[in-house]
């Protein structure tokens, strides 16, 4: 729990502030990346090269946070055409039928949806 606190603690050193009631974080693709990793017979890494995401807090108390990240499935790179067009396809995130691949954290979060 102290590695993840602190962790978040400075992830949190890279946002940008929006101006809102609570504490909204806009993370930035500058200062941040979202990357993945397919452990199978031939390991593939990556990243998404177009997202958003927002880091949100409820309190001062940083388990009170939730992290919300939008990527776009088609931005998959891993640095092969080949891969992509695999990885774009109906066995892994089927891009055209699911654009759209999203994330929410919910444990030690305040804002339970």
């Amino acid at each position: 729990m102290r590695f993840a606190t602190a962790y978040l603690l400075a992830f949190c050193a890279f946002l940008s502030v929006s101006r809102a009631q609570v504490p909204v974080y806009e993370v930035t693709p500058v200062e941040s990346s979202v990357t993945f990793g397919v452990e199978s017979s031939v390991p593939i890494k990556g990243t998404f090269d177009k997202w958003d995401a927002n880091l949100t807090f409820a309190s001062t108390d940083v388990r009170s946070s939730v992290l919300e990240i939008k990527i776009q499935a088609d931005s998959v790179n891993t640095g092969s055409g080949l891969k992509n067009n695999k990885l774009k396809g109906k066995d892994f995130f089927d891009a055209k039928q699911s654009p759209m691949i999203t994330f929410k954290s919910t444990k030690g979060s305040a804002n339970r949806t």
